[in-house]
């Protein structure tokens, strides 16, 4: 079953603000998430599913990451 969209996703930064150490805008792994281009791979991920047949896809960031 194809995966929902959901518009919400909370910032890095907005993320950090629970966590002890705040996520550092120089990592990594934060510079890679920014520039990824997630909603085309979510879309070219989605073509391998039926839309009517079992449950919702997870979104391809979850998988990636």
């Amino acid at each position: 079953m194809v995966y929902r969209h959901r518009p919400l996703q909370l910032s890095f930064e907005s993320f950090g603000a629970g966590l002890s150490t705040p996520l550092s805008s120089n990592n990594e792994w934060v510079q890679l998430a920014e520039v990824m281009p997630w909603k085309a791979l979510d879309e070219a991920y989605q073509l391998e599913f039926t839309k009517n047949a079992g449950r919702a896809a997870k979104p391809f960031r979850l998988l990636y990451g």
